[in-house]
């Protein structure tokens, strides 16, 4: 029997898993355990377990770079180790360049999903497409920003007088030890996992309406598309 009988099936549909590894060992003569153990966390409050919408039928269809399709599944290619190196802004924030590209990509990505017209909307249809959404750019400047508050070790924004006309997003994981690169794609996903969620609408307005709504907080993934 499985222990407990709501982590067994979340961690088998975790979308992000990639790896398993099992064991068998007969205990006592009478009982026979199985244990799996999976690279990814599948039970996490407050987690997407996957993203809703059609199964691939190609590489082309998954999210990840360089990815094939098979039987409805995607294969993600395999992650080349972060070799540690910070060229590309200070090392005191604590990221990698491989860290760096990997928020900017995840963030293009997102932002193309939207412009092309194929994100979804979880008040019907899709989010319309965009004339001339811009494509990011990574900015040292905005790093060091972040840093300050990141380094306070407070939860919630920075006080808006610290970066006036500045926009920001926020994420947290209870995983302190969690792979860095990981949430580095983890969080702009669960940002824009907002739409599909809560919807914005065909208006594409972000109304007091849309703000005010009880437990359907779309301004994360706004924030990822401004």
């Amino acid at each position: 029997m499985p222990v407990n009988t709501l982590r067994v099936p979340l961690q088998m549909v975790n979308a992000e898993t990639t790896e398993i590894g099992c064991a068998y060992k007969v205990c006592g003569g009478n009982r026979m355990q199985v244990y799996c153990i999976y690279n990814e966390i599948g039970y996490m409050t407050g987690m997407t377990l996957y993203e809703t919408g059609p199964a691939c039928n190609t590489g082309k269809d998954c999210k990840h770079k360089g990815s094939s399709c098979d039987d409805g599944l995607c294969i993600k290619p395999k992650e080349v180790p972060d070799d540690g190196k910070s060229d590309e802004c200070p090392a005191d924030s604590g990221l990698t360049d491989r860290i760096r590209n990997k928020i900017l990509d995840v963030h293009n990505e997102l932002r193309s999903l939207t412009a092309r017209g194929k994100a979804t909307d979880a008040l019907g249809g899709f989010a319309p497409t965009a004339a001339a959404m811009k494509k990011l750019k990574y900015d040292c400047s905005l790093e060091k920003l972040a840093s300050a508050h990141a380094k306070t070790c407070k939860w919630g924004h920075s006080a808006a007088n610290t970066r006036p006309g500045i926009g920001e997003n926020i994420y947290a994981t209870t995983n302190s030890k969690a792979d860095k690169l990981k949430e580095a794609e983890s969080a702009p996903r669960s940002w824009f996992s907002e739409l599909a969620k809560f919807g914005v609408g065909q208006d594409n307005v972000f109304s007091m309406k849309l703000l005010n709504r009880p437990g359907k907080v779309v301004g994360h993934y706004t924030q990822v598309l401004l």
